[in-house]
């Protein structure tokens, strides 16, 4: 069975974000393949997880776990600390720990659990590398060719005119 493209991140004002982000997701996304029966389990994505072999099921809760976190990992990598997007994800991302861990660590099995450590581990080694300088470029319309007249770069907030 072929999945629909089901990548919904609006990347048009966004040229650089499929070169920073290697695993795109979003909230669309999860639910669509919720909804549509699209997170299942092979045999041999259940043994290739961090710790020993999963059920089926156990295989699909842990990745919509993982697509969840991979949503705000996502943000955090791609916008720069101290902006309004990454202080809204780390909001959020707080807000979905605290009510993960209130309402359903404790019903998971332990190879859930241990499979879910390494996976933010892994997501933490990420965020800690240093952040590769990203430029958004504004192009003037009136010009012949489109050609750049300003950068915006988001790590120093500072407008860089050419």
């Amino acid at each position: 069975m072929s999945s629909p493209l089901l990548f919904a991140v609006d990347t048009d004002g966004l040229p650089d974000y499929l070169d920073v982000i290697k695993s795109p997701m979003d909230y669309g996304t999860i639910t669509t393949k919720l909804e549509s029966g699209l997170y299942q389990a092979t045999a041999e994505e259940s043994q290739h997880t961090f710790s020993e072999k999963m059920h089926t099921m156990e295989a699909i809760v842990l990745q919509v776990i993982r697509d969840i976190e991979q949503v705000h990992h996502n943000c955090a990598i791609y916008n720069s600390k101290g902006s309004s997007y990454y202080r809204c994800a780390n909001v959020h991302s707080r807000k979905w720990k605290a009510l993960f861990k209130k309402f359903i660590l404790d019903r998971l099995p332990q190879c859930i659990k241990t499979n879910l450590t390494c996976i933010r581990k892994a997501f933490k080694i990420e965020r800690e590398r240093p952040n590769q300088v990203r430029s958004f470029i504004a192009l003037n319309p009136n010009r012949s060719g489109f050609k750049p007249y300003a950068v915006f770069d988001p790590d120093t907030n500072r407008i860089v005119k050419q």
